[in-house]
């Protein structure tokens, strides 16, 4: 079995749980639109294509394999980021890509919770499946040295995607304990829908930025561990699931966290941490002060996430679980397809449409 994706890291040779053996070809990964058809001999020997991130790859191979029906393969799309439209234009789009998914065939989530993503965009639970996601820093050698070093100072909230830093400011507002944030890119926070009205003047007296260039790693971590309490205030409207990086990465440096109810959230976990009511300041605040002044409860919180943390893995096991699911699809969708063809076979001979009329006039 062969199977052409955009993971740059996906394992060249593999086998399932279930002895099912195959290779990959990772010739997606950093194409454009353009490379699509360089790549046609590679969509001949697949057997199907794994999407990761649902970018406009998705919808390319969508349109190719609509102009050019002889290279259809089917399309498993993983970990695909809609939002819920508000504008005119934005719910143009949204019924546009309703459309243009149909023709996915399988859909891979992080998430549970799906009852967004069938309303807006007809994607539901029967063409999807759930795999659990990973800490990003899972492995990282700086870690451990770190959390030795680093001593427990704030509340610390952070994350560009469908943040609520509205909320977040009125909370710490009501309390006397320290905060922060990383210094904030509002271009970022604005194309990710996330709400940052405050002016930076105007910030709780309590809360400090803190320096972070978004892209390195070991200022992320020690940001992470200088925290005793992680916050991840999430905005009603995601309908996918949003902080769960942040989350997952704190968990594994046994942070207590604290986060919005959601997708993503309220469908995955369970007491690895606290769950929020979403915009409440005041739920917010009680939830902030009952574990900062409550070390036991913290403690408990942090390790039952650090334990489901760690129990999930890195990278290589995100994606033996993706590869699992994936391959399992494909393999019932191919036995449905022929016990279906069979069904069809056997119903028409059973009509006497399969067999030929004795002719009476035969000599």
């Amino acid at each position: 079995m062969m199977i052409l994706t955009d993971f740059p890291r996906f394992p060249k040779k593999w086998k399932t749980s279930g002895q099912i053996e195959g290779v990959s070809r990772t010739s997606l990964a950093g194409a454009s639109p353009k490379d699509l058809f360089q790549l046609i001999p590679d969509f001949r020997q697949a057997d199907f294509v794994l999407v990761n991130m649902g970018g406009l790859n998705v919808y390319w191979l969508i349109l190719l394999f609509w102009a050019f029906p002889f290279l259809k393969k089917p399309i498993i799309a993983v970990d695909i980021i809609l939002r819920r439209p508000h504008t005119v234009k934005e719910k143009l789009i949204a019924w546009f890509k309703k459309i243009l998914l149909k023709r996915v065939d399988h859909f891979v989530h992080y998430f549970r919770a799906l009852d967004g993503y069938e309303k807006i965009y007809g994607i539901s639970s029967e063409k999807s499946s759930y795999v659990p996601f990973k800490a990003n820093i899972f492995g990282d050698h700086r870690v451990p040295k770190m959390l030795v070093t680093e001593k427990e100072e704030y509340v610390f909230s952070a994350g560009w995607s469908l943040r609520d830093y509205d909320t977040f400011f009125k909370a710490v507002s009501q309390l006397d304990y320290p905060a922060a944030i990383p210094e904030p890119n509002f271009q970022s926070l604005k194309e990710h829908g996330s709400r940052f009205t405050w002016r930076l003047e105007n910030l709780p007296r309590n809360l400090v930025l803190l320096e972070h260039d978004g892209s390195s790693q070991e200022s992320w971590i020690r940001n992470l561990c200088k925290a005793r309490v992680v916050v991840i205030p999430i905005l009603r409207d995601s309908i996918c699931s949003r902080g769960i990086s942040v989350y997952m990465d704190a968990m594994l440096l046994k942070k207590c966290v604290i986060i919005s109810s959601g997708p993503g959230v309220s469908d995955v976990l369970t007491d690895q941490a606290i769950i929020v009511a979403p915009e409440d300041p005041v739920a917010l605040a009680q939830a902030i002060r009952k574990v900062w002044e409550d070390p036991v409860l913290r403690s408990e919180v942090s390790l039952r996430g650090y334990r489901y943390a760690t129990s999930l893995g890195g990278e290589p096991e995100l994606l033996n679980r993706v590869l699992e699911q994936s391959v399992n699809w494909y393999i019932n969708c191919q036995t449905s397809s022929r016990i279906s063809v069979k069904r069809a076979i056997a119903d028409t001979e059973l009509l006497g449409l399969g067999k030929e009329e004795p002719n009476e006039h035969a000599t």
